[in-house]
């Protein structure tokens, strides 16, 4: 499914967000998907290098002052197609969560201003660990898994 946000409130996208990351943590296909990459390996690592190395990284389509979501389930039904996965650092923060919320972990998405200009600009996955607390996950990025991101401001968006 493709949502399409235009000249949306924070509240509105949020939801969005919100209701994207449960419908995919909830999708047995997303689980099934999970289960398939992680193995008897650490997880969270296993979901941040298949996510990087199989979700290409794409701009939304120019729609103004839009915001274009693909939610997980439509990320997985086309990996499923053998259809190559695409998205901007939203999609990728949906369906890395997905993919460990549906496995169990502890995640949430976590919305940023990055370029310090009062707009929200990037997104990325989070997972809790008990021993370091949150963990940054941005696949849609060359950082490394966990790396310490600076921002102006930032907003959490949890699957309750």
């Amino acid at each position: 499914m493709l949502t399409l946000i235009k000249n949306a409130d924070m509240g509105t996208v949020k939801a969005e967000i919100q209701r994207l990351l449960v419908d995919g943590i909830c999708s047995p296909e997303v689980r099934r998907l999970a289960t398939d990459i992680v193995g008897h390996e650490n997880e969270v690592a296993s979901v941040f290098d298949w996510v990087r190395m199989n979700v290409r990284y794409i701009h939304d389509p120019y729609l103004g002052n839009g915001e274009l979501f693909v939610s997980p389930v439509k990320q997985v039904s086309n990996y499923r197609e053998g259809k190559q996965l695409l998205g901007d650092c939203d999609c990728h923060a949906l369906l890395t969560a997905a993919l460990l919320g549906s496995i169990g972990h502890k995640v949430k998405i976590v919305l940023l201003d990055m370029d310090f200009d009062g707009e929200l600009d990037h997104a990325i996955a989070q997972a809790w660990s008990e021993k370091l607390g949150w963990v940054n996950l941005d696949t849609s990025s060359t950082k490394p898994l966990g790396w310490t991101i600076k921002c102006r401001w930032k907003v959490d968006v949890e699957p309750i």
